[in-house]
């Protein structure tokens, strides 16, 4: 039986992009502005260290994002529409936001906590005094008389 492992890497991926929006290897050289060859080296995984630059442009020219082809998670994207750049930084403020709510959903729960817990606390006193309430006489009781 054969070895059937499947190659997730930069290579992969950048030849599986390029295959999706119906590219060959010229016409994405062309956009990255790299040879053919060096990009050949690249889908075969013969490059192992690819520079930021590049990343870039092969990004660029393959309308996504550098964490897509580096292999980050990233959620369907648009085809048209946003650069690159802006899907990466959308993707930062995505998580940002997640981690906003995630504290806030937290600082409800203990707001919740204290006003529940400060709720019983006036019940608690309220009950502590209403007897000393009952037996102190009022300041305008009608069986006392101010003499004149």
């Amino acid at each position: 039986m054969a070895d059937e492992t499947v190659d997730y890497g930069l290579g992969a991926r950048v030849r599986a992009l390029r295959q999706k929006r119906g590219m060959t290897v010229e016409v994405l050289a062309e956009k990255a502005r790299m040879s053919q060859a060096y990009l050949t080296q690249i889908e075969k995984g013969a490059r192992v260290k690819v520079g930021a630059p590049i990343l870039l442009a092969l990004a660029q020219a393959l309308r996504t994002s550098t964490d897509e082809l580096l292999g980050y998670d990233v959620s369907a994207l648009p085809e048209e529409g946003l650069r690159p750049r802006d899907v990466d930084q959308l993707a930062r403020v995505e998580s940002r936001l997640d981690t906003v709510a995630e504290k806030l959903t937290e600082l409800m729960e203990i707001l919740a906590a204290g006003r529940e817990a400060r709720a019983e606390e006036i019940e608690k006193a309220d009950e502590s005094q209403s007897p000393q309430r009952a037996t102190r006489p009022r300041s305008g009781d009608p069986g006392r008389r101010k003499a004149k």
